[in-house]
C-alpha cells in the first residue's frame, strides 16, 4: 500500500514539474487549448471555438504538446 501510494504522489510531482516546464516552452494559446481539451476534457469544438482556433489546430496543440510533456517527463526521470 505505501509503495502504491508513494508511486501515485511521485507521478502526479513528475506531471505537476512536467506541465510547469511545458507551459514556459509553448505560446500561451497553444498550452491553453492542450490544457483545456486534455486536461479537463473539453469538447474538441468548444475548445477550438473559445480559443478562435480550428479543430485541427486543437489536435496540433494536443500533438505537439503531448510529445513535449512525454520529453520532458522522460528528463525529469533521468535526473
Amino acid at each position: 500500500l505505501f509503495n502504491k501510494n508513494w508511486d501515485d504522489e511521485w507521478k502526479k510531482h513528475l506531471l505537476n514539474e512536467a506541465m510547469i516546464e511545458l507551459k514556459s516552452r509553448v505560446e500561451h494559446k497553444t498550452y491553453s487549448a492542450f490544457e483545456k481539451y486534455v486536461m479537463h476534457g473539453k469538447p474538441v469544438k468548444e475548445v477550438a471555438d473559445f480559443f478562435d482556433m480550428s479543430i485541427s489546430s486543437v489536435y496540433t496543440a494536443k500533438s505537439r504538446c503531448t510529445a513535449t510533456l512525454r520529453e520532458i517527463i522522460k528528463d525529469l526521470e533521468e535526473k
